[in-house]
């Protein structure tokens, strides 16, 4: 249960007020009113380079039940707009005292290498062809694709497919309500390319400057109830 809500927690992650500023920001997740997860996230963009770290921790009710936490990180180049591609991702998680790492390294917008410690089990799902998975992008390149300052129709314009390891997925965003998004969600077939049948949520946007927003929290449904992410500074 934790893993999920913990990846989906990042969705909200960083933004960037301009061209090398580095950040720091805090989040929480509810889920069907129950505080759940917080994640801190760290980064910058600055030339033609960018690094993202995020460290994510269940708390709440969950705290109770596991010791689940999360780290992150990714680093590539980006276009000095909202292309972001990756280079080298790492994940590591610490699930009821064991510890597991995901690396994934790219060339030229492919991953070409995942090496999982420690080894999987043989009932776990099959590593899809990573030759198959050109043009996708690692998770936290896709918060960085996802919110990225922009003027609202750029923000309501994106679309990305995210990989991560076993899992492929599909976000397009179109224009919602008021100051706002919707994200259509879809998990794709990593071998067959079949799309299955969409989720939606709301990317609720807030003002910076002029007209250039930021996301500041999503809604959706999850199988657990209602999810509210949010920026808590």
């Amino acid at each position: 249960m934790l893993r999920p809500l913990l990846t989906a927690l990042c969705l909200t992650a960083p933004t960037l007020a301009a061209a090398g500023e580095r950040f720091t920001h805090t989040y929480e997740m509810r889920v069907g009113g129950l505080r759940l997860a917080s994640a801190a996230v760290a980064g910058v963009a600055e030339g033609n380079r960018y690094a993202v770290n995020a460290n994510l921790a269940a708390s709440g009710i969950v705290d109770v039940f596991t010791d689940g936490s999360f780290e992150a990180e990714v680093r590539g180049t980006w276009d000095g707009n909202g292309t972001f591609t990756p280079e080298r991702f790492s994940q590591t998680g610490n699930w009821r005292g064991e510890e597991r790492r995901l690396d994934l390294t790219y060339a030229a917008g492919t991953p070409v290498s995942a090496v999982y410690t420690p080894e999987r089990d043989p009932d776990d799902d099959p590593i899809p062809t990573l030759s198959k998975q050109t043009g996708t992008i690692d998770f936290l390149t896709a918060v960085m694709t996802l919110t990225y300052p922009g003027t609202m129709e750029e923000i309501c314009s994106r679309a990305f497919d995210a990989f991560t390891f076993t899992k492929r997925t599909r976000i397009e965003m179109s224009q919602g309500p008021g100051e706002s998004c919707v994200a259509t969600y879809r998990n794709i077939d990593p071998e067959t390319m079949r799309a299955k049948d969409p989720d939606t949520y709301t990317v609720e946007l807030r003002p910076m400057e002029g007209n250039i927003y930021e996301v500041s929290r999503l809604v959706g449904p999850t199988d657990f109830g209602r999810a509210i992410i949010s920026r808590t500074n």
